[in-house]
């Protein structure tokens, strides 16, 4: 078995006993331990031919600790100030000589099997390119002439590709190379060939050069819609398609309930008409009549027409007098004449009070999308129902 050894000290730097020491101590100081070399090392105290050779385990700043006492000699008592230092010793030299005998003896004993793929061993070296034995190694000259004949292979593949239209440069990587000849002879579209143009070659997985059956039916032209279904063939168009639109294609300009390209029509013919009912107002409003008197009335109002009525007809749902002592409150109401008057008309059907005109503007207005009219009752809780007319 190889033993330790230990390692030298340059120029063998000496340090001194910073104390007196025994024969069985296993640690001291010295003067300047960084001139000693790491831990495990050997060390002598003295210079003569009584010196002492120790072994340490362990050195920290100037303390020597782990110290095994008359390691090649007997051990001594040393007094303060004794020169130690990493000398070359005795120990050194057997160790030197008996490793150098154990390696020895360990190669003689070493027999080297012929190699093979499996155990490593002597081989013959061979200059031959083209053999397939396993038992022999390649010369520099048999790994030169491969290399040259790899290089002839590279430019004749790198020829290939550019014969076909791929940027390639003998510069290249074999792996560079590999790449660009497998994305040539291996197609990966999924393009069948309904979706390639009539006439176009191309390649995908099922295989290569396949001829595509598409029409190319140009530019995609104008679609006028008319009363008959239009189809446009399937195929390749060059340019867009334009569906022409109009802008009075409205639900208003449709007959109500005819539905064309999807707009379904409101438009109700004949004299426009809305009907609906609703409560009047919880409160009064001051109206202005036409001979300039006013008076708090309670109002209907009504919004979201999509036309300026002539004619307002308001029903009332109730006969019960507002005021036994007034007779009954009118049961209908009619206004007339609303869009040549800058007044509303109001008359009594079951009254005959007569007929009261009110300012428009002041409170009262009819306009293109509503009104708001006096109701001359006094009861809550009475729904109207009011008509409005285009006439």
């Amino acid at each position: 078995m190889i033993k330790t050894m230990y390692p030298a000290a340059v120029n063998s730097r000496q340090t001194e006993l910073a104390t007196d020491i025994d024969d069985t101590q296993t640690s001291f100081t010295v003067l300047d331990g960084s001139l000693l070399p790491p831990a495990p090392n050997l060390l002598t105290l003295g210079t003569d031919e009584s010196a002492e050779t120790v072994l340490y385990t362990g050195k920290t700043g100037n303390e020597i600790t782990g110290v095994t006492r008359g390691f090649e000699s007997g051990a001594v008592s040393w007094a303060a100030g004794t020169k130690l230092a990493r000398f070359f010793t005795a120990h050194d030299h057997d160790t030197f000589r008996e490793n150098i005998a154990d390696l020895d003896q360990r190669l003689s004993d070493i027999v080297i099997p012929p190699a093979s793929l499996t155990e490593q061993g002597i081989v013959m070296l061979s200059k031959s390119t083209t053999g397939n034995r396993d038992d022999v190694a390649a010369t520099e000259s048999a790994v030169a002439a491969a290399f040259q004949a790899g290089v002839e292979r590279k430019a004749e593949v790198v020829a290939a590709l550019n014969s076909i239209g791929v940027s390639a440069s003998t510069s290249e990587s074999w792996d560079s190379l590999i790449a660009k000849v497998s994305g040539v002879i291996r197609a990966t579209g999924t393009a069948t060939v309904a979706q390639v143009l009539s006439g176009a070659t191309f390649s995908n997985l099922t295989g290569n050069n396949r001829t595509g059956t598409m029409a190319n039916n140009g530019a995609g032209g104008t679609i006028t819609p008319g009363i008959a279904n239009q189809t446009k063939a399937a195929g390749y168009y060059s340019s867009a398609m334009t569906i022409l639109g109009s802008a009075n294609l409205l639900a208003a300009n449709i007959k109500n309930g005819i539905n064309i390209f999807g707009v379904i029509g409101t438009l109700n013919e004949g004299v426009r008409y809305a009907t609906g009912v609703s409560g009047f107002s919880t409160s009064v409003m001051l109206f202005t009549k036409t001979d300039s008197s006013q008076t708090n009335s309670y109002y209907l109002q009504v919004n979201g027409l999509a036309f300026k009525p002539k004619i307002i007809v308001i029903t009332m749902q109730s006969t019960v007098n507002a005021d036994p002592g007034s007779g009954p409150y009118p049961q209908s109401s009619v206004y007339t004449e609303l869009p040549t008057r800058r007044n509303v008309g109001y008359s009594t059907v079951t009254t005959g009070k007569g007929d009261m005109y009110y300012v428009e503007g002041t409170q009262a207005f009819v306009n293109e999308t509503g009104f708001r009219l006096p109701i001359s009752i006094h009861l809550t809780n009475i729904n109207l129902t009011w008509h409005a007319f285009d006439i």
